[in-house]
């Protein structure tokens, strides 16, 4: 967020999601994403681009997309866009399997306790 606020610039974050779009959802809320593109949803790549347009016309600085892989490339989304009509300064970043390698917070490990323990449950009660 802060260094396509300070470009200003449309950043398309393409991230894992091939058949689910959990991760592009959870991850582009928590961001503040502007779009957040998922395989479960059907998307107009024109309402996008004109939703890009109407955020700079409202006096936003910066635009993030959020992109789940399943739906296309994040290269190819952008390719997309300027065929569309798109005119700003878009990049991409492919975070990819990176989101595999962060540490799991207190709540991750204390839900997965929650969730081990629970299975063991499952297995003693047949």
């Amino acid at each position: 967020r802060d260094t396509s606020a300070s470009h200003n610039r449309t950043f398309v974050v393409e991230v894992m999601g091939r058949n689910a779009g959990d991760i592009a959802l959870w991850s582009g809320i928590a961001a503040g994403a502007d779009q957040i593109i998922v395989p479960e949803e059907e998307f107009n790549i024109d309402e996008v681009v004109s939703n890009v347009r109407a955020g700079y016309a409202a006096g936003k600085h910066h635009q993030i997309i959020v992109l789940a892989e399943g739906v296309m490339s994040g290269d190819e989304f952008a390719k997309t866009m300027k065929a569309a009509g798109d005119d700003s300064d878009l990049r991409v970043t492919n975070l990819g399997h990176l989101l595999r390698g962060g540490s799991p917070t207190a709540r991750d490990r204390v839900l997965a306790s929650r969730m081990g323990a629970y299975a063991v449950q499952l297995l003693k009660e047949g």
